[in-house]
């Protein structure tokens, strides 16, 4: 039996798939984001459409900002 920590628990409909498998370990990928509409929100209630801003990255880092008081 695995650690917990070597552990996966994935909750979705989605399909994942086993991208490598190396070392007795499985690296596995899926979808992250999804686009839809107001008649299919996630599991939070919301939806993201192509017209969603995920940030000046673009979604590959994460914006920050600073408050100097």
């Amino acid at each position: 039996m695995p650690k917990e920590s070597e552990m996966l628990v994935i909750d979705s409909a989605d399909s994942i798939k086993s991208i490598e498998i190396k070392d007795g370990k499985a690296r596995v990928g899926a979808y992250a984001i999804r686009f839809s509409g107001p008649d299919q929100k996630d599991l939070q209630g919301e939806f993201f459409t192509a017209k969603t801003h995920f940030g000046s990255r673009i979604g590959d880092g994460a914006d920050s900002s600073a408050n100097s008081a």
